[in-house]
């Protein structure tokens, strides 16, 4: 087989098994976490998740998008944009925190923690990014099961601690430290890093369309979590954004098995394919 269609087979065989082992392992903590935590436990977290993705979305503007497809693979440029960006966000986000009182009373103060995910989280985006694009998936199989114990684990442990909420912040934190640590230390001597500070406009002018297609999708699932804690009153919506959130995600099982795996696969296929 050529060499193209040699990445793009193990790279989709890798991406399904990577898919079902976090699915296994987020469905195992979920059980667990279920029991130990009460649904405006989840509910908090769930409003508070659906902020720092928005604002994750924001940070990026669609360079990761736009990275897979840009010939010039101007990987350091990218990084540059979104740390800065990432730390710049956190920090708003943190600073912003009592604005978001409106979603729930309980919201700013974990708002002000957990907003630290969107630079963490930004830190693994480029590597990620650039294993999927050169259709080496399978390099990021490890990495992203470590990810989801680690998730699973620390969140497991604080919660059987009575941590309440701060077991899910801490999770998602430890997961994407280490999601971004294993990930550089494989992409380390391998990814192109040209820190090109003039490049950075161009790539954001061209990721836009990108940025507002994602911004239109993403981010409709946490709306509706919004509307239910603004509109249900303090106590009720967020009991209710937990219950609604945990029989949401279970129902959307099947399709997180089947529809993420090939996409990112079958993405920067078509692109190397665009000739």
């Amino acid at each position: 087989m050529r060499e193209r269609e040699r990445r793009f087979l193990h790279s989709t065989v890798a991406a399904y098994g990577s898919q079902l082992s976090r699915v296994a392992i987020r469905a195992a903590g979920d059980l667990a976490l279920a029991r130990l935590l009460a649904p405006e436990d989840f509910g908090l977290f769930g409003l508070c998740y659906g902020v720092v993705l928005i604002a994750a979305l924001v940070r990026d503007l669609g360079v990761p998008y736009q990275l897979v497809r840009d010939e010039r693979r101007p990987y350091g440029s990218a990084l540059l944009w979104i740390a800065g960006a990432g730390a710049a966000v956190s920090g708003a986000l943190a600073l912003g925190a009592p604005a978001f009182a409106f979603l729930g009373p309980g919201v700013p103060a974990v708002l002000r923690i957990y907003a630290v995910w969107v630079l963490l989280d930004g830190l693994a985006v480029v590597p990620r990014v650039f294993f999927e694009a050169e259709l080496e998936v399978g390099r990021l199989v490890a990495p992203e099961i470590a990810r989801g114990t680690a998730m699973a684990a620390v969140a497991i442990g604080l919660a059987l601690a009575g941590a309440g909420v701060w077991s899910l912040v801490a999770g998602q934190l430890a997961g994407a430290t280490v999601f971004a640590a294993l990930l550089w230390g494989r992409a380390a001597g391998r990814m192109p890093l040209a820190f090109d500070l003039a490049a950075i406009p161009r790539l954001i002018g061209r990721s836009l369309y990108l940025f507002f297609i994602a911004l239109a999708a993403l981010p409709v699932p946490y709306f509706a979590r919004f509307i239910l804690g603004t509109t249900l009153g303090p106590r009720r919506g967020t009991w209710w954004v937990g219950v609604y959130g945990q029989a949401r995600d279970w129902g959307f099982r099947l399709q997180e098995l089947v529809q993420p795996a090939l996409a990112r696969v079958l993405y920067p296929a078509l692109i190397a394919y665009r000739g």
